[in-house]
């Protein structure tokens, strides 16, 4: 049984839920969902859940500085090895690039990835790291809400978060 460590952030009133393991960061919740929902990235997961901030204050601190614009990027170790396929992964890599404030449009990335649009919605859904993989910097044409994780309010949250951070960048 894996050991894993849990801890909560709060992004304006709600409350995400986020685990590591021994190797890192492995997953972030949606919005008011419970731990339980770690269960939708890693089925055949087996865990005994920790929580001990000694293991993840240092995490709770990273989030807090992205969330206050104070860093543009998490620096921590993330361990999603056993979620989604080679393809996904492919498609998570490509969007931890893109740059703090940057969006890049669902066909670009499906092009530079080599996959098709519907792995990239795909890849948007089943992301066990939001934030962390930065889903909220992909947009498409239709509407989203049923793609992204924690839907269209939390990434337009970030987005804007991202541009008024982001500010301090020019000179």
């Amino acid at each position: 049984m894996e050991k894993l460590y849990w801890d909560t952030i709060k992004i304006n009133d709600k409350k995400l839920y986020f685990t590591v393991n021994s190797n890192g960061l492995n997953f972030i919740s949606d919005a008011d969902q419970g731990i339980s929902q770690i269960y939708q990235f890693y089925p055949k997961g087996q865990f005994e859940f920790r929580n001990q901030r000694k293991v993840t204050a240092e995490y709770v601190d990273q989030f807090e500085d992205f969330l206050l614009g104070e860093i543009k990027q998490f620096d921590l170790p993330i361990d999603i090895q056993e979620a989604g396929d080679a393809k996904l992964q492919r498609v998570w890599q490509l969007i931890q690039t893109i740059p703090y404030g940057s969006i890049m449009s669902v066909a670009e990335l499906a092009q530079k990835a080599g996959v098709d649009e519907a792995t990239v919605k795909h890849a948007l859904k089943e992301s066990p790291l939001m934030m962390i993989i930065p889903v909220h910097r992909i947009i498409c044409e239709e509407k989203l809400d049923n793609v992204v994780r924690g839907g269209l309010a939390m990434k337009s949250q970030l987005l804007e978060m991202e541009a008024i951070n982001g500010l301090d960048d020019i000179e």
